[in-house]
């Protein structure tokens, strides 16, 4: 067997070796090297070619934002980023400059506590080697007046790659949606209001991490908060956010299904699309959906990332339409701006 080569980038001698010993107890993939700046990464990078780089922003002698930059241009391979919540505003420009994923790290210290990143590390890595070499990635809008009238309902279930594929989605409207957007997208308790807030300031309509008892609105674009799951319930007239906890034994969070399930007494109203990410959420909420009369949208294996979700809607038979992210919010203004 072939194993995956994986280099590791960190100025931590001691988190460079916890991440080697967690890599290297999956029988598949080997840590070819370590490198403790990005300079000495960067020559890493082009001369032992590995399958996937696991990353730190904040390095000295070039940092890893340069890094990023170097390696989508000269060689692109897939990048996880692992660094702390306190740099969760930098974890998002990495996103946009070309990292797949990213992994939290409990503490900035060098820690054993670093051991407790090893499920989703080890998750998120094999996810990303998955991704075939082309895949990796190498705001004026017109005045609008919107109905006070919802009568749709979109909504949005992402993992890996999903952040980089909700913004081209949000920032390619031309005019402000005349519908709420609810999305759930896997993300950990912190980093869903840096990544609203972002997306926010990209925008000329409002985009929100939802909070309990939000009223929604046309115009509108609501991120459940990481650690949490989000559903939507009407009173007095008025289309509301409830906002759970997750258990301890809950496998997505935030779970697409839960925002699924909760939209299907407003199914006729509801487009609900899958974009990428890896395993099956999202697919029991759609068939619900679908048989309740909503309309259902997949991302195409063309732009997605990773085809796992995506693929799991339509192989069970309910996607309405397959699209390449680019085609979605064009597609999506036809149907809810007219």
């Amino acid at each position: 067997m072939n194993k995956k080569k994986i280099l590791i980038i960190d100025d931590s001698p001691f988190t460079r070796k916890l991440i080697k010993e967690i890599i290297e107890e999956e029988p598949e993939m080997e840590v070819i090297d370590t490198a403790s700046n990005g300079l000495e990464g960067l020559k890493k990078v082009l001369k032992l070619k590995p399958d996937l780089v696991t990353l730190d922003l904040e390095m000295p002698e070039m940092d890893g934002f340069t890094l990023l930059r170097f390696i989508m241009a000269q060689q692109p391979t897939p990048v996880i980023i692992v660094s702390s919540l306190d740099s969760s505003d930098d974890v998002f420009k990495a996103l946009e400059l070309g990292a797949i994923d990213f992994v939290t790290k409990p503490t900035s210290k060098a820690s054993y506590k670093l051991l407790e990143i090893k499920k989703d590390l080890i998750f998120k890595i094999k996810a990303a080697l998955m991704i075939k070499k082309e895949q990796v990635p190498s705001k004026a809008m017109e005045e609008k007046v919107l109905s006070d009238t919802i009568e749709k309902i979109i909504a949005i279930g992402a993992s890996t790659g999903g952040p980089q594929a909700i913004q081209k989605i949000l920032t390619s409207f031309k005019n402000p949606p005349n519908a709420p957007i609810l999305i759930a997208q896997h993300m950990p308790e912190g980093f869903t209001k840096v990544f609203a807030e972002r997306l926010d300031r990209m925008v000329s309509f409002s985009v929100f991490e939802a909070k309990e008892g939000m009223n929604i609105e046309n115009g509108c674009v609501y991120i459940c908060p990481g650690g949490s799951h989000m559903s939507v319930y009407k009173k007095d007239g008025k289309y509301k956010i409830k906002i759970t906890r997750k258990k301890d034994t809950d496998l997505y969070v935030p779970s697409v299904n839960y925002l699924f399930d909760s939209l299907v007494p407003f199914a006729e109203k509801t487009i609900a699309i899958i974009l990428t990410g890896m395993g099956s959420d999202g697919r029991e909420g759609a068939i619900k959906l679908k048989n309740a009369g909503a309309e259902i949208w997949a991302e195409s294996q063309e732009t997605a990332i990773i085809f796992g979700m995506p693929k799991e809607v339509i192989n069970a038979g309910v996607a309405d339409h397959i699209h390449p992210v680019y085609e979605i919010p064009v597609l999506l203004e036809k149907k809810i701006n007219k």
